[in-house]
């Protein structure tokens, strides 16, 4: 039989197979082997799911091998795969896969055969499905997102078949066609894995849910839920709680309407009243979790809007508003109360009307006055006729002269009365007072002292009519005597003296010259001035005894040159002065001396010598003492031959009293000595010594003789009796030797001063306008050209003199401007013109050989007619003298004392001055070392007390520092003959103006006069002001306080002619050009702006006046005030760096450039060309110095000269205010962030740290010079101010951020030591740094001063960078800015600035 050949593999078609394969075996006659059943349990499975794939075949093992194939390959060797054979012999077969995959997935074929057959396989397949389940992945279960910006939700999605994946919100389907903000978007990462994303675009609120990630596929599904929050500012609303307190508190309430998804950080609360536009920051930093706040001391009877701000990290929100009226109540409490006038019998008290009525209009005022003593005076009510009236009135009458009285006002309306004002004193004036009673005169004599004195006691008047404020005592004197050229004069002089009525006696005892007749007259002073005099009666006039010369000269004796006389001598004498008394006879006492004797062996006194006459002192005793000559005063002789046997006698007979009184100075009686009176002139013994002296006798009083005698004559030596030149026996007086040293330099001098007079004639006239008066080489100077004055030719240059005489307030700046063109050429001619010297003033004192050491400067000299005379010591020559002059001022309102600072050996003088003519009140405008030299001795000690030759005692009690001037209250005590008196002295100290030139600004002297006056009396004494020589500084300061009451009283001054009547009264008074310029420029100042500095306690006032509108004009005042800035004169300052070719690219701006005057000046970098230069300016600051830098933002080509600024300067702190970001108005960032270096040539920057705060961002900085070996290395703190709007010239809405960033620079720079100017900077370094500097300084100014000066704060900002302070809003900033401060710190009590 044949055999048909079949496929070597049987498939799974099986009814074809099975009918040929039983054909096949029927015919072969072999057995069939059939596959009954291939199945997968399951046939669908998720991955790693074990399966089974069970095959059964008819015919059991062994008779049949089965085996399964997947993909061609036997299945058996897939990972974990197992065949199991357990019933194989029944003809099952199974595969199982524990732990399949999608790899796995796929037909799976069992395929059979059977053991005798090799050529046929069976096979049956089977289908096993794989499937991943769906799972979802998302990044955040929460996104965070702001409001506007954009959004992204991803979810990652694991399964297999791929799914299809959809998004819900809140288990809504969303639709992309619905948005255009929507997108939705898949993307395949691998077989299994997808990611699909939403994207939401310009965030709404809308858009906050819970958004659903949604996938599924045939097998299973799957869904991942997100949140997404939208985050932005929150929304508050006012609730309906809101309760009125009182009259003056009422508390909001609100609720957080929406948070934004974010806790709120802090809400911000305004005001505003119905009368006052301004808007009020009641509080910027309330807590997040507050729902209520409460405000006080509202105005009762106003309507006030409140707005309501809530913040979180995603801003601020809208504000809301809520208005509340205020019930109505009693008026305010009056707060401006002056005295506006007083009389010795009434008070005219003023008041304001309260700022509100608090709702109900005010009916009436009531009125209080106390005296001091608590009783009640009167108790007025004035009824109100006009209600819109403002200022009120009330005069007092029928009242105590100089008594204290306490005024108090409230004001009243139908609901009743507010409360009292403060208490305010008013005084009323002094009436005349009577004079002293009982004057009684009494002339002295001290003979332990051997001094003359005066006493003057009194009783206190019947009626004062006020208060004793002193006793004015003038003294007349008048004294007739011979003087020393022997003619007789008379002297007449009149001395006031003050006595403080503090003494515990009414006395006045003083000591006096002798021989002088003494009249006193009296008057009692009160406020009122100076009463009626007393009259001089017999109790009033005394003379005091006369007295002897205070000493006498040294007269010299020499032998007579001729050969025949040569054993005569010849005495030289000079008359003496009979000021103390009538000289009756001189006396001349030869002593002959024995060998070898000289004066050692003489006594000390000469009247100790026993006097013998002529015949026994050669005849007998061989040495003794005789009367060789007498004579008269009117038989006065200026030369006496002794030894020419010729004398003269005085004809007086002298009493048995002539002893009775020998005690001035070194002589004294001898009471053992006998009188002898025989004159008798002989020959003189050859080659002896002789010496002698003069004795003179005065009239002393009750008929007493006085005598004095000189010191002794140099031996001389007679000569032989052949007349030969003797040996003197003395040499030479180094004192000689000394005065030819001199007199040879002053002959080299001369000749130097006619060279420099040829050159002068030479080369024509040369003006040393600031030259230093030091030594003679400067006197000669002074000398050749007038005094140091350029002469005046015909036809010169300087021969225009410019009009002289008044000039009115008005036509000061014309004036001034007219002088000052042509270089000051004007000025300069009319300075010449000032007269130098005066036919009727001499300087006889300062030019005695006693004085001339107590001279600062061999020109500055004091005139004889107006000196400041002292007492006389002891009679010593020249002890009356001290370099100062009596100045009066305008219309002898004011005396001053001119005077030099005082010399180390002056310092007792210039103290018994102050105190003999009872100064309370220096001026000193003086260094005590300028430029290396020394200018004044400083006569206090700062630290502890100075003791001055035990008379003085000075202390200082306290001390207070000014930004131009010191004030220090000594505590004076003298001490005189065991009695120590205490009296207090204000010294005023100005330290900002150096010799020969002016100050910087008027503003600052201005102000200083006008402190010195609020301390100042004139019937205290006079006022001393000194310099260093006590003629430029101090005449500039005296002649413009006189003329200031000039242009007060006659609305004119003329400053040449009262310039010149000063210098008739001190010479050289206003020394110098620029001193005389600067006269007119303060004046011209004051008449153009007057005096704008105001009390901090009156600066709302005076802020709320100047908002109101002036006259009929639109403008306010502070309208106006601003204006006058720009009618400031300023010399013009050049700008020539920073306008060079090579730095113009540096300037941010074309017309903010720094003056060359006050730049900032960077060293030279090696590494860049032109690297000096930087746009930068120093500004003084409120002491003076140079605490500021101004500067623009940093070009990106300016950013290295930006921080080697920083470096070299040492900056430590740094203001910025101006906004970061591109373009030309904003900053762009200069430093490093985070991690970060900036190299910056040699400069390396490092970022610290960074801290954000309220109003501003505080970050640090190091800062380190790479070039320096130790890396030297320092702290820069940078305050960013972020409230200031963008737009140009604008200020912040707010006061409080500036004055708080204000308060944290300086309370930086206070910690940092040696650090260099605080640096701000903006733009173009010009609006908002000027506002930031002049509030920085007013706020110095007030804490030291409690005064402010907002103009001339201005004023002086504007004058040191273009472009500052160019905007009213700006320059009213300052004033609000100053308020907010004072409100803050509770500074509305500070008075009046205590010294």
């Amino acid at each position: 039989m044949a055999l048909v050949r079949f496929p070597t593999v049987v498939d799974s078609f099986l009814p074809w197979c099975v009918h040929v394969l039983c054909i096949t075996a029927i015919i072969s006659q072999i057995a069939c082997v059939s596959i009954l059943e291939h199945i997968v349990e399951p046939p669908v499975v998720s991955n790693c799911s074990s399966v089974t794939l069970t095959c059964r075949v008819d015919t059991g093992a062994p008779n049949v091998e089965v085996w399964w194939t997947f993909r061609g390959e036997n299945a058996s060797k897939l990972p974990d795969t197992t065949i199991v054979t357990d019933n194989a012999d029944k003809g099952e077969w199974q595969l199982e896969l524990k732990c399949p995959t999608l790899e796995h997935k796929g037909t799976y074929a069992c395929n059979a055969q059977g053991r005798n057959e090799s050529e046929v396989v069976y096979r049956k397949e089977a289908l096993l499905r794989i499937y991943v389940p769906v799972t979802i992945e998302v990044e955040h279960n929460v996104t965070n997102q702001k409001i506007d910006g954009k959004a992204n939700l991803t979810c990652l999605v694991t399964a297999h078949p791929l799914p299809a994946v959809e998004w819900l919100k809140n288990d809504e389907l969303l639709n992309t066609s619905n948005s255009g903000r929507l997108q939705m978007a898949t993307g395949d990462i691998d077989p299994v894995t997808i990611l699909a994303s939403l994207h939401i675009e310009n965030l709404e609120r809308e858009d906050n849910g819970t958004y659903t990630c949604q996938a599924s596929n045939e097998f299973t599904n799957a869904s991942a839920a997100q949140a997404l929050l939208v985050e932005e500012a929150p929304e508050v609303e006012f609730t309906n709680e809101t309760t009125v307190e009182d009259t003056s508190t009422v508390t909001l309430h609100w609720r957080v309407k929406y948070d934004g998804n974010l806790p709120v950080t802090r809400f911000r609360l305004y005001r505003d009243s119905s009368v006052d536009e301004t808007t009020v920051e009641v509080d910027s930093d309330i807590l997040g979790n507050t729902t209520k706040y409460t405000i006080h001391a509202l105005l009762p009877g106003l309507t006030y809007s409140f707005k309501l701000a809530a913040f979180n990290e995603a801003g601020e929100s809208d504000f809301v508003y809520l208005n509340v009226s205020m019930p109505a109540d009693v008026p305010p409490k009056v707060s401006w109360v002056h005295v506006l006038a007083s009389t010795n019998e009434t008070l005219l008290f003023g008041w304001r009307r309260p700022n509100h009525d608090n709702g109900a209009n005010i009916t009436h005022y009531s009125v209080q006055l106390h005296h001091q003593n608590g009783s009640l005076v009167a108790d007025k009510t004035m009824v109100i006729n006009a209600p819109g009236r403002n200022n009120h009135m009330y005069i007092f009458v029928g009242l105590e002269p100089g008594e204290t009285y306490t005024f108090q006002v409230q004001a009243c309306n139908a609901l009743g009365c507010g409360n009292w004002s403060e208490p305010l004193e008013g005084t009323t004036s002094d009436g005349v007072p009577d004079p002293p009673r009982n004057v009684l005169l009494i002339c002295d004599h001290d003979y332990e002292r051997d001094a003359d004195s005066i006493t003057v006691t009194w009783d206190p008047p019947v009626n004062a009519r006020g208060t004793i404020l002193s006793y004015n005592v003038t003294m007349f004197t008048k004294a007739q005597y011979r003087n020393d050229n022997g003619q007789t004069v008379e002297e007449k002089t009149s001395k006031i003296e003050i006595i403080d009525v503090k003494a515990h006696k009414l006395e006045y005892r003083t000591d006096v010259m002798p021989n002088t007749e003494f009249n006193v007259t009296m008057c009692t002073i009160n406020r009122s001035g100076c009463g009626p005099m007393t009259n001089i009666t017999v109790n009033t006039r005394c003379r005091s005894p006369s007295n002897v010369p205070s000493v006498l000269p040294q007269f010299s004796m020499h032998r007579k040159n001729n050969s025949s006389n040569c054993r005569q001598l010849e005495l030289k004498l000079q008359r003496v002065s009979e000021r103390n008394g009538s000289i009756l006879c001189y006396k001349v006492v030869i002593i002959k001396l024995p060998k070898g004797q000289n004066l050692s062996k003489l006594p000390e006194n000469p009247q100790s010598l026993q006097l013998s006459t002529h015949e026994k002192v050669h005849k007998v005793e061989g040495q003794g003492a005789y009367i060789a000559e007498a004579f008269t005063s009117e038989d006065f002789v200026s030369e006496v031959v002794i030894g020419d046997n010729h004398q003269r006698n005085c004809d007086i007979n002298p009493s048995t009293s002539d002893r009775k009184r020998h005690i001035i100075q070194d002589s004294y009686a001898n009471n053992d000595m006998q009188e002898i009176e025989l004159v008798q002139d002989g020959i003189l013994a050859p080659s002896t010594n002789y010496t002698g002296y003069v004795l003179i006798k005065v009239q002393g009083p009750n008929d007493t003789i006085l005598t004095k005698t000189s010191p002794y004559f140099s031996p001389i030596l007679t000569g032989n009796d052949l007349c030969s030149p003797p040996t003197p026996t003395s040499t030479e007086s180094p004192i000689l030797v000394i005065l030819g040293v001199i007199c040879g330099i002053i002959l080299v001098f001369v000749a130097l001063g006619l060279a420099l007079y040829l050159l002068r004639n030479k080369h024509g006239p040369q003006y040393l306008e600031n030259g230093e008066r030091l030594g003679l080489t400067a006197l000669i100077l002074r000398t050749i050209n007038r005094n140091g004055h350029l002469p005046r030719g015909k036809g010169g240059p300087l021969s225009k003199i410019p009009r002289l005489g008044p000039i009115s307030a008005e036509e000061l700046p014309a004036a001034f401007i007219e002088r000052h063109m042509d270089s000051d050429l004007l000025f300069q001619s009319e300075f010449e013109a000032l007269p130098d010297s005066f036919k009727d003033r001499t300087t006889h004192a300062s030019d005695a050989p006693e004085n001339l050491n107590k001279n600062r400067y061999p020109d500055i000299k004091a005139y004889d007619q107006t000196r400041v005379r002292l007492p006389v010591i002891d009679g010593i020559p020249g002890s009356d003298y001290i370099n100062a002059n009596f100045v009066e001022g305008y219309k002898g309102r004011k005396t001053f004392i001119c005077a030099q600072g005082p010399l180390d050996r002056t310092v007792t003088d210039f103290w018994r001055m102050l105190w003999e003519h009872r100064v309370t009140v220096v001026v000193m405008l003086t260094g005590i070392e300028e430029h290396g030299q020394v200018k004044c001795a400083q006569y206090w000690n700062e630290n502890s007390a100075k003791e001055i030759e035990k008379m003085f005692v000075i202390t200082v009690l306290s001390t207070k520092r000014y930004s131009d001037y010191i004030v220090r209250r000594f505590q004076v005590e003298f001490t005189k003959d065991g009695l120590t008196e205490e009296r207090e002295v204000l010294h005023f100290h100005f330290v900002l103006w150096k010799d020969f030139l002016a100050p910087e600004q008027p503003s600052w002297l201005l102000r200083f006069i006008k402190r010195v006056n609020e301390h100042y009396c004139s019937d205290r004494g006079p006022l001393l002001v000194h310099c260093s020589a006590g003629v430029g500084r101090t005449g500039t300061f005296v002649a413009i306080d006189s003329l200031l009451q000039q242009l007060e009283d006659e609305g004119r001054i003329d400053v040449f002619a009262h310039v010149s009547n000063l210098r008739h009264q001190r010479n050289f008074l206003v020394q110098s050009l620029k001193q005389y310029i600067f006269v007119y420029r303060a004046l011209m100042e004051h008449a153009q702006f007057g005096d704008t500095e105001i009390e901090v306690r009156h600066l709302r006032d005076h802020y709320e006046l100047l908002k109101e509108k002036v006259g009929d004009t639109d403008k306010t005042g502070l309208a106006i005030e601003f204006e006058k800035l720009s009618d400031v004169i300023e010399d013009p300052k050049t700008c020539c760096v920073g306008t060079m070719d090579m730095n113009v690219g540096k300037n941010r701006y074309d017309f903010i450039i720094p003056y060359d005057l006050n730049r900032v000046i960077l060293p030279p970098s090696p590494s860049r060309d032109h690297s000096s230069y930087i746009n930068a300016s120093f500004i003084q600051g409120y002491d003076r110095s140079l605490s500021f830098i101004i500067t623009q933002d940093p070009l990106e080509s300016t950013v290295i000269e930006f921080w080697r600024m920083i470096k070299e300067q040492s900056i430590t702190t740094l203001v910025m205010l101006s906004e970061i970001g591109e373009g030309k108005t904003k900053c762009q960032p200069y430093w490093p962030t985070e991690n970060e270096e900036k190299i910056c040539d040699y400069i390396k920057v490092t970022f610290e740290s960074s801290e954000k705060l309220p109003f501003y961002t505080k970050r640090e900085f190091s800062v380190i010079n790479t070039k320096s070996k130790n890396n030297d290395k320092h702290i820069i703190t940078q305050f960013q101010f972020q409230e200031w709007p963008c737009s140009a010239g604008t200020v912040p809405e707010g006061t409080l951020g500036l004055v708080t960033l204000i308060e944290d620079v300086q309370q930086n720079q206070e910690k940092q030591i040696g650090s260099g100017p605080i640096t701000v900077h903006c733009s173009g370094g010009g609006d908002r740094s000027s506002v930031f500097v002049t509030l920085s300084v007013l706020i110095q100014q007030l804490k030291a001063e409690e005064r402010v000066d907002v103009f001339q704060a201005a004023r002086y900002t504007r004058s040191q960078r273009h472009c500052m302070l160019q905007t009213l809003a700006q320059y009213d900033f300052l004033y609000r800015g100053l308020l907010e401060y004072i409100v803050s710190r509770n500074l509305c009590d500070m008075g009046d600035t205590q010294l």
